[in-house]
């Protein structure tokens, strides 16, 4: 399970944990970008499979599923961090 940093079009950042390589395993999210503790990551409704295998597809769907209806969820860039975590 690898961790992205996902900053979207108005510069808003979160983190996102994902194995992009098991379909079934599923997406979490951390807003508080500060905090990498477990409780601070939340699991989004999305799997790999959802996502189509894709880092990007990723992050859209989890900007679109934590945003309030005036948000921005237009992901500008996905990166992946370099610390690895293991599965919850």
């Amino acid at each position: 399970m690898c961790v992205y940093l996902v900053t979207l079009a108005d510069g808003q950042q979160f983190k996102m944990r994902a194995n992009l390589v098991q379909a079934s395993a599923s997406i979490y999210v951390n807003w508080h970008n500060d905090d990498d503790d477990d409780e601070c990551w939340q699991c989004t409704p999305y799997q790999t499979a959802t996502a189509r295998h894709s880092e990007l597809r990723a992050a859209e769907l989890c900007a679109s599923y934590l945003a309030a209806p005036d948000d921005c969820i237009e992901v500008l860039e996905v990166i992946e961090a370099p610390e690895v975590i293991p599965e919850p």
